[in-house]
């Protein structure tokens, strides 16, 4: 599964750095139970540059990734949200991660 938010700069404080946004923005994993995560990495995505981490956890009893990626374009945040089962996640990886890299704004 993926979604993608985008959101206006204009929206949070002058000066909010990607960062911030990517730390902000990963508050949803506090509904996975014995979650994990990966220290924030910073890649590129198109030219444009993101924060990736990977959140593990278990969701009414299923477990779960969470490929969550914070992306800086011109005027806008984005989020990148793969995820899948873990037990799934070796067939699925590549997949998502390909996905993830294709984002352009």
């Amino acid at each position: 599964y993926l979604v993608v938010i985008t959101e206006p700069k204009s929206d949070f404080p002058t000066g909010t750095t990607l960062k911030e946004y990517s730390e902000k923005t990963r508050g949803f994993t506090v509904s996975a139970s014995n979650g994990s995560a990966t220290e924030p990495k910073s890649v590129n995505i198109n030219g444009m540059p993101a924060i990736r981490v990977e959140i593990r956890g278990s969701v009414d009893g299923i477990s779960v990734i969470y490929f969550h990626v914070s992306v800086e374009g011109a005027n806008h945040f984005h989020q990148v949200i793969a995820w899948t089962m873990t037990e799934f996640e070796d067939e699925n990886r590549d997949i998502l991660d390909s996905v993830i890299r294709s984002f352009k704004e």
